[in-house]
């Protein structure tokens, strides 16, 4: 996945915008440079960033998974392959009752 970046500095005079929930982020922000771990603001939201793109590549490839599960149930139910709910459902029940009694 790609994404463009757009570089946006960001100057001290800003911090005077934010409000007060925000000085709490920006001096987290300041310890994360600080420590080193980050050598700027724009590096920490480059890694922010990269984060996010993980995440929706991870939340794109469930939903696709998903997305084959369902239509692989769908095709089985029109193929008469159905489970009868609630046996099913009975089963499911059993099991959590042994894992919960240690059996």
């Amino acid at each position: 996945m790609e994404f463009a970046l757009i570089y946006i500095p960001i100057q001290e005079s800003v911090r005077t915008l934010l409000d007060s929930s925000s000085y709490t982020t920006f001096d987290n922000n300041s310890r994360q440079i600080a420590s080193g771990k980050y050598t700027s603001l724009d590096e920490m939201m480059l890694a922010g960033l990269r984060i996010l793109a993980e995440q929706e590549q991870i939340y794109q490839g469930r939903f696709e998974e998903l997305r084959r599960e369902l239509l692989l149930g769908m095709l089985e139910a029109e193929q008469g392959e159905l489970l009868d709910a609630a046996s099913e459902i009975e089963a499911i029940r059993q099991r959590l009752r042994q894992r919960h009694s240690g059996a």
